[in-house]
């Protein structure tokens, strides 16, 4: 029986060194074997000791109760410094690193036993938590790279190649048993003979890990699989998980915040490519020291993690619908990438309030289309058309009006309007809309007619529900709400795309789908706005 236990471990040996040796980068020991099901759940309690703004070092709990992050302590000790303190650090009694950032304090007191012995209790409450093997401290430029996992990230990134079955494979079997035979004596072990039988099969990963990379303002983004798998087994056969993720590696380390920031802002994009906004999960960090060997990761746990849209109507998105396309238009994609990229710290708010939309998913209402356009006033002046230059006699009238109307006392149309002159000649929203909608005519005007004119009567319902009204019939344009509010969100990431570098040919060509929202907008234009135009012609 000990000879068998010490073969079997020798095998284990072997292969591990094996796989380990001839995939370097792909998986870790801590995946081999896959958890079991009973297992799986993520630990949400750590116990061990924190270190306090008074210099005091306190036993507590740190529990990972979505969506809160909380710690508990308990003390003989005053815990009145936990009212202080936004960075808690503490060490688990198993070994773990805690770092709680961004905490405030839920409470402290104090109470008696029977014995008239004080004991002291405190609460807080953190954003983020980060566990691992090392601390990090929030203001310290220590996070080398940041990875995170997205909602439609294997959608977009649709490597289907990567993964594969071989059914009739008998011609590849002798080169891969004398290939294993040779590995196995390498190593020190004498292999069993395998026997190869009339139809056998081959599952394989091709050992392509990185999909793509590409250089951009926020540093190097790369796509990669990270496989997990448990050894092969006469019972459990054989079984392979892939966990797709986003690595961001900047040019130079950043802090905590500043890597948040970047997984932001690379999210938007996603989910602005994908037509739905993008969950976030599986975030980790990496802490390591430059020049060493392994990745130093660490677990991040936000209290309010970015979810996306689970059921979007019961729609099942297809990479076809999608307008960009990595796999098959690589080139296409880094540029568009690249330049949105680029752009991102002048239109952040403007992109942000799509992503606000997007959330919304198939809830649509004043609201929405409200939102849709006010994306367009807070574009950055470069993504709008240029002021008017004013003659000399009007700006003379100008400055005349305004120099009277400060004479005035302060009130609500004073000052309305004084700011109304301080905007004359620069391009108001219907403006900026227009100028928008015509980089997208331009491009794809043949399967979008009168886009121009829909654009319009899109503002002009944002500005009756801001505004109000007698003359603007609101109600026979209702049931054209979500197809206005459509029409501004496309608009605005179409025109965006499109200055980034985009090429709509192949989708306006491959897209057949109705399941993302290009695709949908695309399949439904014309008919709805047959429609719209012949609501608009019935008399009143």
């Amino acid at each position: 029986m000990n000879l068998l236990r010490a073969n079997q471990h020798k095998r284990f040996q072997y292969v591990s060194r094996v796989l380990f040796s001839e995939l370097p980068g792909l998986l870790t020991f801590d995946d081999l074997p896959m958890k079991s099901k009973k297992n799986s759940s993520k630990r949400k309690h750590y116990l061990g000791r924190f270190d306090l703004p008074n210099g005091l070092t306190e036993i507590g709990e740190m529990r990972l109760d979505a969506p809160r992050i909380t710690l508990d302590l308990h003390s003989d000790n005053k815990l009145d410094a936990i009212k202080d303190a936004t960075y808690i650090r503490g060490t688990t009694f198993s070994g773990e690193c805690l770092s709680l950032i961004d905490c405030y304090s839920t409470g402290a007191g104090h109470s008696f036993d029977e014995h008239k012995i004080t004991r002291h209790h405190a609460w807080a409450s953190a954003h983020y938590a980060v566990v691992g093997k090392a601390h990090i401290a929030p203001g310290e430029a220590s996070v080398r790279c940041i990875e995170f996992t997205a909602t439609d990230i294997a959608l977009l990134f649709n490597d289907n190649e990567a993964f594969s079955h071989v059914i009739n494979s008998s011609a590849a079997m002798p080169a891969l048993v004398e290939e294993h035979e040779t590995t196995a004596r390498k190593y020190g072990f004498e292999p069993r003979p395998l026997q190869v039988g009339e139809y056998p099969h081959i599952f394989y990963f091709t050992g392509r890990d990185r999909i793509c990379e590409i250089h951009t303002a926020i540093g190097l983004i790369s796509v990669q699989h990270r496989i997990r798998f448990r050894l092969p087994s006469p019972s459990k056969g054989i079984r392979v998980k892939n966990r797709m993720v986003v690595v961001i590696t900047p040019n130079q380390p950043i802090t905590f915040i500043e890597a948040l920031g970047a997984m932001h802002d690379m999210a938007s994009f996603l989910s602005a490519a994908v037509g739905r906004a993008q969950g976030v999960s599986h975030i980790k960090i990496d802490v390591g020291e430059a020049d060493a060997e392994t990745r130093l990761l660490l677990d991040v746990h936000p209290s309010f993690p970015i979810k996306g849209v689970k059921d979007d109507g019961g729609r099942t998105l297809k990479p076809n619908d999608l307008p960009l396309n990595p796999i098959f238009r690589l080139d296409e994609f880094r540029t568009v990438l690249i330049n949105w990229m680029e752009k991102q710290d002048g239109r952040r708010t403007a992109r942000y309030r799509h992503l606000d939309c997007l959330r919304k998913a198939n809830s649509y209402g004043p609201d929405r289309i409200v939102a849709a356009a006010n994306m367009f006033d807070v574009l950055p002046s470069e993504a709008t058309p240029v002021a008017a230059e004013l003659s000399a006699e009007l700006a003379e009238t100008r400055d005349q009006c305004i120099a009277l109307l400060r004479k005035h006392a302060s009130g609500p149309d004073r000052n309305g309007a004084l700011s109304a002159l301080g905007r004359l000649g620069k391009p108001s929203l219907p403006k900026k809309v227009s100028y928008r909608a015509s980089i997208v005519v331009e491009k794809m005007g043949r399967k979008f007619p009168n886009l121009q004119d829909v654009a319009s009567l899109a503002v002009k319902c944002r500005n009756y529900f801001v505004h109000g009204g007698d003359d603007f019939d609101i109600d026979r344009l209702q049931d054209f709400i979500p197809f206005l509010t459509d029409t501004l969100e496309f608009i605005f990431v179409a025109s965006d795309f499109l200055e980034s570098g985009w090429n709509p040919d192949h989708w306006l060509e491959d897209s057949y789908g109705v399941e993302n929202q290009f695709a949908k907008f695309l399949w439904i234009y014309e008919s709805t706005l047959a429609e719209l135009v012949q609501a608009q012609a019935k008399p009143t």
